[in-house]
């Protein structure tokens, strides 16, 4: 497998801050489908009601999720304050305006803009649902479900922004309102999301971090397999999950079951699905990469290159740094080594301009460039980029040791 499709350590950390709020909120609840599946939900004697299972709403969200995925916020927007119009009252519509806003970080991780707007429409939707929790109880459950939506996913964010107290507290808070609304039937496959990430996660850390085992023995044992097929289910039958769950199944598969062609798939659905979704592309074009269809991602990386030109929503100079290195390899592949070289260059421009000289795309156009100016006896050239490299990693860094390998191959 090519290393750059692995997780690294800083997005590995991010992960699995994100599984421990999710491993907070959902551990031990006991949730169990077939269990979900049977009678009539009552809580407390008060048959529930629900307005995410009117079918108006439904088909409404689900045209608004399309604007969504694809980055079209202001249709996405139009649609969620029109349900807030009419809705007001509950948690729903501001829960999606948070989620637009989710959306709009998602292409710029590192940026800090919506976060103040993600958390007020998350804490109003939080306010929403209290009070109906408080005075509605006929929709107590749904209240529920919303509290440990928008608490889950403040969480993921605290923790993204390495806050991790605040993020444990709003994992807490969860975990109380997901007991309350786990056994809702008709929500069984968006619940079914936890339990899923449970399911594998909490094997999956303490199989490849054993230090980390001592924190899963007052946990139940989840089961890994189990998960996966969890999320194969929540991928085809959930809505507001749906797209979360692909993602958490597309990295096992690739990752750590090793199953490339159903992770392509993945990739290649959503981007299909979704194609101006600068996230969902860039994963499509590096998954076509890593499986050697180099010449098949080539447009797409020309098209995401194109589309950082014309400044497309989600589309910015980091996400340029995949899109020229794996043009530069398709032209180096069919001997066009001047189109190469520029391409590498330029690859290295967007990740200084950046700042993200640890991208391994970064790194590995370094290491091209020093093997062109290694086969042409440019020795400035060569210890340029060598520079490059010695800057930006350790010794036993796996750029290094490739470079090294293709110089011990190739002597002069």
């Amino acid at each position: 497998m090519t290393f750059f499709c692995q997780i690294s350590n800083e997005t590995f950390m991010r992960i699995s801050a994100l599984v421990s709020l999710i491993i907070v909120v959902f551990v031990d609840v006991g949730y169990s489908r077939a269990q979900a599946m049977e009678g009539d939900f009552k809580s407390d004697g008060v048959t529930q009601q629900m307005i995410l299972m009117e079918p108006a709403i439904q088909k409404e969200a689900t045209a608004a999720f399309d604007d969504l995925y694809n980055l079209r916020y202001e249709e996405a927007e139009e649609a969620f304050y029109s349900l807030k119009s009419r809705y007001e009252w509950h948690p729903l519509p501001h829960f999606l305006l948070g989620l637009s806003e989710w959306w709009k970080i998602m292409p710029f991780p590192d940026s800090e803009e919506f976060d103040a707007t993600f958390y007020q429409f998350m804490d109003k939707s939080i306010d929403k649902a209290e009070e109906l929790l408080d005075n509605r109880p006929e929709y107590r459950v749904e209240a529920a479900f919303f509290l440990s939506a928008a608490y889950s996913f403040k969480g993921q964010l605290y923790s993204e922004r390495g806050n991790w107290g605040k993020a444990t507290g709003a994992g807490k808070k969860g975990l109380k309102y997901y007991k309350i609304s786990r056994d809702l039937r008709e929500m069984s496959p968006e619940l079914l999301f936890g339990e899923a990430v449970y399911n594998y996660y909490s094997v999956w850390i303490p199989e490849k971090y054993p230090p980390m085992k001592p924190l899963f023995w007052f946990f139940r044992t989840g089961d890994k397999d189990l998960g996966v097929e969890q999320l194969k289910v929540v991928s085809k039958e959930a809505l507001f999950t749906k797209v979360e769950a692909q993602l958490f199944l597309w990295r096992i598969l690739f990752n750590e079951k090793q199953e490339r062609e159903p992770a392509l798939a993945i990739t290649r659905g959503l981007y299909e699905e979704y194609p101006q979704n600068a996230v969902f592309h860039e994963q499509f074009t590096e998954m076509l990469y890593a499986m050697g269809k180099v010449e098949e991602a080539s447009p797409h990386a020309q098209e995401i290159l194109n589309r950082v030109s014309k400044n497309q929503t989600g589309y910015n100079k980091q996400i340029g740094i995949t899109g020229s290195f794996i043009l530069g390899m398709d032209m180096k592949y069919k001997g066009q080594k001047a189109d190469a070289k520029q391409k590498f260059i330029e690859t290295m421009q967007f990740g200084e301009e950046v700042d993200d000289r640890d991208n391994a795309f970064y790194l590995l156009s370094a290491v091209n460039m020093v093997m062109f100016a290694h086969e042409e006896g440019n020795t400035q050239e060569f210890n340029r980029y060598l520079k490059v490299l010695e800057d930006n990693t350790k010794r036993k860094h796996w750029a290094r040791k490739q470079l090294q390998d293709y110089l011990n191959q190739n002597p002069r």
